[in-house]
């Protein structure tokens, strides 16, 4: 088996498992977190003014949606992919 073969396996075999898909979901919040932060920091500073809007916004950044786990599931399931194939070419 080669090593295209075996990282579409391993893409598609995470991605069937429930541990899979948890697992590439918290690699990738955990690559993205500052970035949750930074846009937190946007909302603050641009939604002074209005403190109910700046609630709402706090809240959409650190609460995940059904559409967002999606994303960053396929978004981690991608990074531990390119990792695999990565560790495979390196240890040829």
């Amino acid at each position: 088996m080669g090593i295209p073969t075996g990282a579409v396996k391993y893409f598609i075999g995470v991605g069937t498992s429930l541990w899979g898909i948890l697992s590439a979901y918290l690699f990738a919040k955990s690559i993205l977190e500052p970035m949750d932060y930074i846009e937190g920091v946007r909302v603050f500073l641009t939604h002074q003014d209005d403190p109910n809007q700046l609630v709402i916004g706090i809240i959409e950044i650190f609460i995940t949606t059904p559409a967002e786990f999606a994303k960053l599931a396929v978004v981690g399931l991608m990074g531990m992919t390119f990792l695999w194939v990565y560790g495979m070419l390196k240890a040829r």
